[in-house]
């Protein structure tokens, strides 16, 4: 008993031919902001995340015991 269906049905509705190419086609519009979140997009985001991760980094083991309260 297997669960699923046979790789052959796979092989037949899905042709390598068909789906290999569109894997590796470039559609849509790379620059066109999907996304944001007050007014800032994923990149933007991520700058000021990376930017808050490396202050704590640097300042985290050389602050004073106290300095965090």
């Amino acid at each position: 008993m297997t669960c699923g269906r046979p790789f052959q049905w796979f092989h037949e509705e899905f042709p390598l031919g068909t789906w290999l190419p569109k894997l590796f086609a470039g559609e849509g519009d790379c620059l066109k902001i999907e996304w944001s979140l007050f007014g800032l997009s994923i990149p933007d985001l991520s700058l000021i995340a990376f930017l808050l991760l490396l202050a704590l980094a640097v300042m985290g083991p050389g602050a004073p015991p106290g300095a965090w309260r």
